[in-house]
């Protein structure tokens, strides 16, 4: 039987684990070797692990991309490159424009004050995206790569036993999850269901809309179960 230590280790590592795989997904082209990491047993195994939180929302999302991995051909793969155009690039009007600014502001426009609120953020952690003056600060790719560093930082941290910076970590991502991804990534995943394409990356959208909920939830617990002496 796993001590509260492994238990906690392992799930930062899950978690650190799916927001990579999460940031390659909507902050690359699809490719056969991406095809091959998010279809991958390691991928379906920390899917499979969520549930074992008592949560079952990631059974339809383990299936789905065991049912991907025989579809994978150089057809299928030029067909997404298509729909990830389509829906992340353009430049025709996007039916789920990837921008947090997007979705917070009833203009619906980009750049406004949240953006540079995130922005200042990654600042702030010393963390600059790898797209960063590429694309907007709260494109949906950037800031899961925010939580993906964070998460890493926090993993060597816990290996380290320094739970004083694991904890303000958590903390940290937290808020950025209850003030930013999880404001606009519900809206950003429904509209996504509107494109007349919907081969991955909407689907890859709901998946991404309910792992949010359930690694929430998950902070919560670790933080629970550290204990600062």
């Amino acid at each position: 039987m796993m001590d509260q230590r492994e238990s906690i280790e392992i799930l930062i590592a899950n978690r650190t684990y799916l927001y990579g795989i999460f940031h390659n997904v909507f902050g690359a082209e699809p490719s056969h070797e991406q095809l091959k990491l998010v279809t991958g047993h390691t991928t379906i195994n920390a899917l499979e692990l969520l549930d074992m939180q008592d949560n079952h929302s990631m059974v339809d999302a383990a299936e789905f991309l065991k049912s991907i991995v025989y579809k994978v051909n150089d057809d299928f793969i030029d067909k997404l490159k298509t729909e990830y155009t389509k829906l992340l690039i353009g430049p025709e009007k996007m039916p789920a424009p990837p921008w947090e600014s997007v979705y917070i502001t009833k203009e619906r426009i980009l750049f406004r004050e949240s953006t540079l609120q995130v922005r200042n953020i990654y600042m702030k952690h010393g963390i600059i995206p790898t797209r960063y003056l590429h694309v907007a600060d709260d494109h949906i790719a950037l800031e899961l790569e925010f939580i993906f560093c964070l998460s890493t930082k926090m993993q060597k941290s816990f290996e380290d036993e320094n739970m004083r910076i694991v904890v303000q970590l958590l903390k940290d991502q937290k808020d950025f999850l209850q003030y930013h991804l999880q404001r606009w990534i519900p809206d950003f995943a429904n509209a996504m269901q509107k494109s007349t394409s919907k081969l991955y990356y909407p689907e890859m959208a709901n998946i991404l809309k309910e792992f949010l909920i359930i690694d929430y939830d998950i902070i919560i617990e670790i933080l629970d179960n550290i204990n600062l002496k």
